[in-house]
């Protein structure tokens, strides 16, 4: 591929520029580096013909780790895919996309078939992959982030010569999203790929090991079909002994690879003494936590369990079962006097009661239940198991899928995963200020008004996730700064727009400083008086432009006269309103956010009309009064006529009578 790239023309490619540097061709798409929903496409590099790229289009529904890309494309690693350009564009059918332009690296190390793969030797596997895995992986602690992406087929030979192995990309999705189940911690391979969190370090040591053993056997640890043996075996016998079966390794290899497969995180090599390994100086491999085993099993889901984590970790996939099994006293028995765990029955006991508080939810009871089980496992819920601190990507994914969106939901209401941070043995600093977050997000999530529900919950746990608004999604926004110019060109394609804040965009502001106020929050969902949402937008947009620079954008205010209509129309002069409508237009063109908001958030004008109306007002009532008082006057005066004529009709008888008798004589 990376042959292919260098050949390319550059004027014969019918793709997408970006900043006038790079040519990307979607349609052309490279198959090795694709993986799950995002695809890889050539790419060329126009002034640099020599230089061999490609690039990824970005599925926003994976959560790019985008706070990363500054710092990976400054760094100088020749054992890393990097990203070096990173920009939106439009293909010729008129979608848009986010490209990731990255230099490209040689063929990948497994072909997809990895029971074919020839086994690799103990030198090799040293050489090639330990050492310059190990030397990316500390450039990216002088960075501080963990790669959290290394699995067989994210690995790649630097060069067509396959010299070396380097590490594909750590950006493109959540940490530990592409891991496959059999190279990942017995925690992690229980988690869903989305949930996992941060992850460290000591994850990526412990992925690079797995693979290590993966090339040294021959063995395939990517089927379906062996994932939940192995996971069972790892959990039984340790994960190096699980791995490594009947094999045998040289001293020192088997050093290593004990080393970073220790299953208790504390115990496992770190980045600096797989560095000395290296440099062979001998390491002292320390000894984690045996798993206590149980001499009599007990059954659950069809198979013998002998291990509380065991048991554990298959009743997460079966909420309901396992419920009614933590309720069952042969198994408070056994956990007493198999496993000696007395004070593990009475958390259970405590467990179960405090999971009731919200009903009877056996979801809810489940999750309780096993956190006190195992406080190590993850956090099981629905059959699904998550790590807290991956909650964030979760709601990102969740998008407008509403059963995703109750997941999420129902983990904070129900405090599922403050519950499992407060029964952890030892309390992680992150941690701390996770569960400050998560305990301000439970009041966030019920509240309805723009700024707060669910859309403030995705940014508050994703500080550096772009805005998800249709509006600006192409732009990717992650800063306020950037959302005005992003609103610009999006308006300068769109004539007219509903409203330039909806409910991302205001809990994107609501999340990143103090641009927006909950007066104005809540005008923005007032349906009674729709005009005040306009009103509240513009202040909204106006408030982060004056923080930013205070530039013109021409293409959204004149976007945003349809938007402020409702306000001109509440005005109830006719003349006023005419008035008003031209001189907002003529501040429209300029572009003048603030020219425009003085013009329609005028409260002496406003005053002025609600004055005059209320005078036109009492006029009005007072003409009606005379009205009335003058129809009175006139029923008045019939009446009078009337009495006269009843009063004078006898006299007028009487004398027209007497004619009437002369006229006869």
């Amino acid at each position: 591929m990376a042959e292919q790239l260098k050949t390319a023309s550059p004027t014969a490619a019918q793709g997408i520029t970006l900043d006038g540097q790079y040519t990307v061709l979607p349609e052309r798409i490279v198959e090795n580096y694709c993986f799950k929903t995002i695809n890889a496409c050539e790419a060329i590099d126009i002034k640099n013909n020599n230089r061999s790229v490609f690039a990824y289009i970005v599925d926003r529904a994976v959560a790019p780790r985008f706070r990363v890309f500054s710092n990976l494309k400054n760094l100088k690693c020749p054992f890393l895919v990097r990203p070096i350009h990173w920009q939106s564009g439009k293909t010729n059918n008129g979608s848009s996309h986010f490209y990731v332009v990255t230099n490209a690296p040689g063929p990948p190390v497994f072909t997809g078939r990895e029971s074919e793969q020839a086994r690799w030797n103990e030198s090799d596997v040293r050489d090639m992959l330990i050492r310059p895995a190990i030397s990316a992986l500390l450039d990216l602690q002088s960075l501080g982030f963990p790669h959290r992406a290394i699995t067989p087929n994210n690995l790649f030979y630097t060069d067509i010569n396959r010299n070396a192995v380097m590490l594909g990309e750590c950006f493109m999705s959540p940490p530990g999203w592409r891991i496959t189940p059999g190279v990942e911690t017995i925690e992690m391979a229980a988690t869903e790929p989305l949930a996992k969190g941060e992850g460290s370090f000591g994850d990526d040591l412990y992925n690079l090991g797995a693979i290590a053993i993966q090339l040294l056997t021959g063995q395939d640890f990517s089927t379906s079909a062996q994932q939940a043996d192995l996971h069972a075996r790892k959990i039984m016998q340790g994960s190096f002994n699980a791995l490594a079966g009947s094999f045998r390794f040289n001293p020192t290899m088997t050093e290593f690879l004990k080393g970073v497969l220790n299953d208790e995180l504390d115990a496992r090599l770190t980045l600096s003494e797989a560095d000395s390994w290296l440099n062979g100086q001998k390491i002292q491999t320390r000894r984690g936590k045996t798993v206590k085993r149980s001499g009599r099993g007990y059954f659950f889901g069809g198979k013998e369990h002998f291990t509380l984590p065991g048991i554990v970790y298959a009743m997460g996939r079966e909420p309901a079962t396992s419920v009614e099994t933590m309720q069952n006293p042969s198994f408070k028995n056994w956990l007493k006097r198999s496993m000696d765990a007395e004070i593990v029955n009475e958390a259970l006991k405590v467990a179960l009661s405090n999971g009731r508080r919200g009903g009877e939810n056996i979801n809810v009871i489940s999750a309780f239940g096993l956190t006190a089980l195992c406080p190590a496992a993850p956090l099981f819920y629905q059959g699904s198991g998550m790590q807290p601190e991956g909650l964030g990507p979760l709601f990102i994914a969740a998008g407008t899928d509403m059963t995703k969106r109750q997941f999420c939901v129902d983990i904070l209401r129900h405090r599922l995963a403050t519950n499992w941070l407060k029964a952890q043995p030892k309390l992680q600093p992150d941690w701390i200020r996770l569960n400050k977050i998560l305990e301000k997000l439970t009041g966030f999530i019920a509240n309805p008004m723009f700024g707060y529900g669910f859309e403030r919950c995705v940014y508050e746990l994703n500080q550096d996730s772009a805005c998800m608004s249709p509006l600006v999604f192409d732009a990717a926004v992650r800063d306020p700064a950037d959302l005005l110019p992003a609103l610009e060109k999006y308006t300068q394609s769109t004539s007219r727009i509903t409203s330039p804040v909806d409910r991302h965009i205001a809990a994107f502001l609501a999340a990143h400083g103090d641009y927006v106020t909950d007066e104005n929050l809540y005008l923005l969902g007032d349906s009674k008086h729709p005009w005040l949402a306009g009103v509240a937008a513009l202040k909204i947009l106006h408030s982060v432009n004056s923080k930013n620079g205070n530039r013109d954008y021409p293409a959204l205010c004149l976007s945003m006269q349809g938007v402020l209509q409702p306000a001109i129309d509440s005005y109830h002069n006719e003349k006023r309103r005419e008035r008003i409508k031209n001189a907002l237009s003529e501040a429209c063109r300029t572009g003048r956010l603030g020219d425009v908001l003085k013009i329609i958030d005028d409260n002496e004008e406003r005053k002025e009309d609600l004055l005059e109306f209320a005078r036109a007002r009492k006029e009005f009532v007072a003409l009606g009064e005379e009205n009335k008082k003058l129809k009175n006057n006139i029923k008045d005066l019939d009446k009078s006529v009337q009495r006269r004529v009843d009063t004078i009709s006898p006299y007028v008888a009487m004398v027209f009578g007497g004619l009437l008798l002369a006229v006869q004589s």
